[in-house]
This record gives structure tokens, C-alpha cells and sequence, in this order.
């Protein structure tokens, strides 16, 4: 049976939602420029081939107003659904984890790059996050079992699928490490979930990207030797697999 969201619960839900989306604009945005700026001031440096040179497209999708303007739609879509399925906890816990991984995607997008910093502000969020439910929870008369062993179970499926996509990506796969960085992050946010939820979000993502890699072959935009960005693909999957999963 679905809860009904209390409005105190409504009220944080809004509340996060507003500074997420405020955050992406703000200084997730200058760390964003900030890395670009390095990583553009590197590549000059070390006089990289043309194969592993920074090119940077779409440069608009990374300012301020973009990286706002995509947090506020994924958060808001995010936040609509679980408040009016009543997982009020739960969309407390993903609002800024997909306002996070919304910023990391854009860059992935604009220049196949995945910073660590954001990957690592996203994993200790949620990590904090869910452990701060746990230990809500014990207080509210749970068990030490019952309540920590989503947050165990987390932990694992973030190695088990960071681990499963590293072994993909040493082979020729066009797999990079920030792709299986990635999906340790998603691993450990729907590994609260279970792992089912944690497979489907995976699959889902490589299932994505390769629907689109086949339109965007047909229709001519890249060819069979062109890399496309896989992370925000992997992200989409586990976001829709979290609105699946969500739901007691």
C-alpha cells in the first residue's frame, strides 16, 4: 500500500529539491569549469594525439543555466513521482543524487569526461544518506539487521557492478574507468533497493545507449568507429529503474 506523504515530508522533499537544483547552478557549475579549465590547460600541456585530446562539444550544455536548468527537470520529475507514490525517504535520498549525476552526465555528453569529483560527492551522499535512514530507522524500533543490511547490501552492489563493468571495459569495448566508476556510484544508490533493482538499472543504461547509437548510425550522426557517451545512458537506466523499484 502506498504512504501518503505527510507535509512535513512534502515540505523537506520541496526544500531539497530547491537546493539541489540551486547547488547544480551554483557551485557544482564552478567546480564543472573549474575541471574543464584543467583538463583543457593538461591536454595543451602534454601535447595529446588527436585520439586522446580534450574536445569539448555542446560548451553551452555546461554553464550555469544548463546544469540548472537539467537539475531542475530531473529533480522535478524525480521529486513529482515520489511524492505522489508517498517514498518520501527515498526521493529525499535520490533528489541530489540525480541532481549530481545530471551535472557529471552533461560533461560525460560535452566531452566524454566523468570528473571523480562529482562521481565521489554523489557516492558519499548516498552513503551518508542511507545510513542516516538506517540509523533513523533503528531508533524507530528496527532491528540492527534489518536496518543495516541495505546499506551492506549497498556497498556490495556498488563493487559488484563497478567491478563487472571494469572486466567489460579491459577489453576493446570503448568503456572508460569513469564509466565504471559510474556505475559503482549507481550500484551503491540502487543497491538500497536490492540488487535486482541495481541489474535492471545497469542493463537498462547499456540498452539505451545502444538503441541510440543504432538510430544515430541509420540516420548518419556517427559512424560504426565514433564513440558516443555511455554515462548518461547508464544514469537514465538506473533512473528508471529506480521509479520501477521504488514502490514497497
Amino acid at each position: 500500500m502506498v504512504e501518503i506523504v505527510s507535509p512535513v515530508m512534502l515540505a523537506s522533499v520541496i526544500a531539497v529539491c530547491l537546493v539541489s537544483v540551486g547547488a547544480a547552478a551554483g557551485p557544482v557549475a564552478k567546480e564543472v569549469a573549474s575541471y574543464l579549465a584543467g583538463k583543457e590547460l593538461q591536454a595543451r600541456r602534454s601535447c595529446e594525439t588527436v585520439d586522446d585530446a580534450l574536445v569539448v562539444r555542446h560548451r553551452w550544455l555546461l554553464s550555469p543555466v544548463a546544469l540548472g536548468s537539467v537539475a531542475g527537470v530531473t529533480c522535478g520529475l524525480t521529486a513529482a513521482w515520489g511524492v505522489g507514490r508517498g517514498v518520501g525517504s527515498l526521493t529525499i535520498i535520490a533528489v541530489p543524487t540525480v541532481a549530481l549525476l545530471s551535472a557529471a552526465c552533461c560533461v560525460d555528453a560535452a566531452c566524454h569526461r566523468l570528473p571523480n569529483r562529482l562521481l565521489a560527492a554523489t557516492a558519499c551522499w548516498v552513503l551518508a544518506a542511507e545510513a542516516a535512514a538506517a540509523v533513523i530507522g533503528l531508533a524507530a524500533a528496527g532491528t540492527p539487521a534489518t536496518t543495516a543490511w541495505p546499506v551492506l547490501r549497498a556497498v556490495l552492489c556498488a563493487g559488484g557492478a563497478g567491478g563487472l563493468v571494469l572486466l567489460a571495459a579491459l577489453v576493446p569495448s570503448g568503456l572508460g574507468m569513469g564509466d565504471v566508476k559510474l556505475s559503482a556510484v549507481l550500484g551503491l544508490w540502487l543497491g538500497h533497493l536490492g540488487v535486482a533493482a541495481v541489474v535492471a538499472g545497469i542493463v537498462l543504461g547499456f540498452v539505451l545507449a545502444g538503441v541510440v547509437a543504432i538510430v544515430l548510425m541509420i540516420a548518419g550522426v556517427v559512424d560504426r568507429k565514433q564513440h558516443i557517451a555511455l554515462g548518461p545512458y547508464l544514469a537514465a537506466g538506473a533512473w528508471l529503474s529506480w521509479i520501477l523499484e521504488a514502490v514497497p
